[in-house]
């Protein structure tokens, strides 16, 4: 077993076969596919939510490369008005801070924060993506999956940022 794998490793080390899930059924005998509410995923390899889940075209890129599924963008719910409880979180600029932090056993290690983490353009925009990975899914092409945020204001949270939602002191408010 492990020579295969040192082989394989040596082989794919850039760039996988196209059918590896048939690749890793054969050589290793494990089937990879798996069944998500019903529809076939084929392998474990896929997007999570975030920028790169944002329009159809990364939709067709992302069934053309051989992902098996996508989560897309998060949206914020609105209320009937079309009023988020959580539109601090739906910017357009959506920023990554890297940095570092103590970790286990006395190490150094990193966090990631994000600046905008849900979708910042008119539901119905929203809508036509998710018809356009719906019909991707019909097709078997690429299982893609919407995700939503419903928030529920905590106790002890302001009402003026998304940490309304967590519980927090007013004084530590992010948009203060």
């Amino acid at each position: 077993m492990r020579a295969k794998l040192e082989r394989d490793f040596d082989r794919f080390k850039r760039e996988l076969p196209r059918d590896f899930p048939a690749h890793v059924r054969e050589t290793y005998r494990i089937d990879l596919t798996a069944r998500y509410l019903g529809e076939l995923v084929r392998h474990p390899i896929g997007k999570g939510s975030g920028q790169l889940s944002l329009n159809p075209g990364q939709l067709e890129d992302d069934a053309a490369a051989g992902l098996a599924f996508v989560v897309l963008k998060t949206v914020i719910a609105e209320d009937e008005t079309g009023a988020r409880a959580m539109a601090a979180w739906a910017i357009h600029e959506t920023r990554m801070t890297v940095e570092r932090r103590p970790a286990g056993a006395g190490r150094e290690g990193w966090t990631v924060t994000w600046k905008g983490r849900g979708w910042d353009r008119a539901f119905t925009d929203y809508l036509a993506l998710v018809r356009a990975g719906r019909d991707l899914t019909r097709a078997g092409r690429l299982l893609v999956v919407p995700s939503v945020t419903i928030a529920r204001r905590s106790s002890g949270g302001c009402a003026r940022c998304p940490r309304a939602f967590m519980p927090h002191r007013r004084s530590r408010c992010a948009l203060r």
